[in-house]
């Protein structure tokens, strides 16, 4: 009896040390899952779209993909193609799977380069008509 219980003691740290290896990978393979799921949208809306929207593949907290983009305010054509689109690779990125998808739209209202923040407030485009004044 005392022999089983000193085999499941050095056991435990072995037993630890696989399931945390394990978990890693699964946390990796997870990510890297949705590295290239994002990477295939981007790819299809450039390819039939151009440029025209930067989407972020995101995991749901109940489960399957959220991808966001963001589409300018009035653009109903666009963002009715970017809809299309994404519904098209994620549909094919199913393989028959029951993962639900989401698609979220937001505006660009107020957000800068790559949406890294809202626009300068107050600032003041700099002007020719001093220097044409000093010119004169």
């Amino acid at each position: 009896m005392r022999i089983i219980g000193t085999l499941m003691v050095a056991a435990i740290p072995l037993v630890g040390t696989f399931v945390l290896l394990w978990l890693s990978d699964r946390l990796r393979a997870r990510g890297e899952t949705r590295r290239l799921l994002q990477i295939t949208v981007t790819d299809a809306v450039h390819g039939a779209l151009g440029a025209v929207a930067a989407p972020v593949v995101t995991r749901r907290p109940g489960g399957g993909w959220r991808v966001q983009m963001r589409v300018p305010a009035g653009r109903a054509d666009l963002a009715a193609a970017l809809v299309g689109v994404t519904e098209d690779v994620m549909g094919r990125a199913k393989n028959g799977s029951r993962a639900p998808f989401e698609i979220v739209l937001l505006p660009t209202e107020g957000f800068g380069i790559a949406g890294r923040g809202p626009l300068a407030v107050g600032h003041r485009r700099k002007s020719v008509e001093p220097l044409a004044a000093a010119a004169r």
